[in-house]
């Protein structure tokens, strides 16, 4: 897992001009440093906010088939997170255009895949 404490650093790609937009933030070196930081009502509520994100993904991912599971049924996926609690996770990585876009062409049918490629060569041919 990425190091969540001290100085974290996030970026967003600009929606008009694709510029790398960063910003940072010193969460302190530990819990006591946070509450010290913004209080123990700030903290909590995050820890709420945080867990039950992550609870909802865990639900989704189990009925959706997601992260090399089967789909299961709401009553067994419910089952499934009843001993569920908040743990340390993985830093999500970040998407790789190529990886997304033959993902999303793996999942069209031969008339969007058509489709897909054509569009594809126009902009290509556009960007010469």
């Amino acid at each position: 897992m990425a190091e969540l404490k001290g100085v974290v650093e996030v970026q967003v790609k600009h929606h008009e001009t694709n510029e790398q937009v960063k910003a940072s933030y010193d969460f302190g070196s530990d819990l006591d440093a946070a509450i010290a930081d913004v209080g123990p009502e700030a903290v909590m509520y995050n820890y709420v906010v945080g867990a039950k994100t992550a609870l909802r993904n865990r639900l989704y991912a189990l009925t959706h088939g997601k992260e090399g599971t089967d789909i299961m049924s709401a009553e067994d996926a419910l089952e499934s997170v009843k001993g569920w609690k908040p743990s340390v996770g993985s830093e999500r990585a970040s998407k790789d255009p190529t990886t997304t876009a033959l993902g999303a062409f793996d999942k069209m049918n031969s008339e969007q895949r058509a489709a897909f490629i054509a569009e594809l060569k126009t902009r290509q041919s556009e960007a010469e």
